[in-house]
């Protein structure tokens, strides 16, 4: 389970790590993806909003709060929320860190090397587009390639 920056975190890691662009290599990269690698994403995908769910219901009111407060930065928000989880909020937060941990390993394991040079060179990209919102259209653009080629693969 993740706060919110845990998951942003998680999500453009697995899922997003493919890219942040829609440039012609990140199409290429998507073709590439083989049955294994999409099961992989879409597995920890919904290990991310399951463990997600769970986490937000065991957080009580002033927790929440502490998410939803836009005056603070998201490693602020994180921090303080960290502070004020009990022992059995811990234990899960870090069981998911760790359960989400492995996860992308698995993913990053199951890619080839031409795959890792792509997404290597799409993070760089990443990192130095300021246009977020852009950022984010893409995102969902990739996520529709995803579902297009698990379709082509039957998945």
């Amino acid at each position: 389970m993740k706060t919110r920056k845990k998951i942003a975190i998680l999500i453009s890691t697995v899922l997003l790590t493919l890219t942040n662009t829609l440039s012609a290599q990140s199409a290429a990269l998507i073709k590439t993806l083989n049955a294994e690698q999409i099961t992989l994403l879409e597995n920890s995908k919904k290990t991310i909003k399951e463990n997600r769910k769970e986490f937000k219901s065991l957080l009580n009111d002033d927790q929440k709060s502490l998410l939803k407060n836009k005056s603070l930065q998201k490693k602020e928000r994180i921090n303080k929320l960290k502070l004020t989880l009990n022992e059995k909020q811990l234990s899960v937060f870090e069981a998911n860190r760790i359960e989400d941990k492995e996860s992308r390993k698995a993913f990053r394991k199951s890619l080839t090397p031409k795959q890792k040079a792509t997404l290597k060179k799409e993070n760089e990209a990443r990192k130095n587009n300021p246009n977020k919102a852009a950022i984010k259209a893409q995102k969902k653009q990739i996520s529709a390639h995803i579902e297009a080629r698990k379709k082509a693969l039957g998945i």
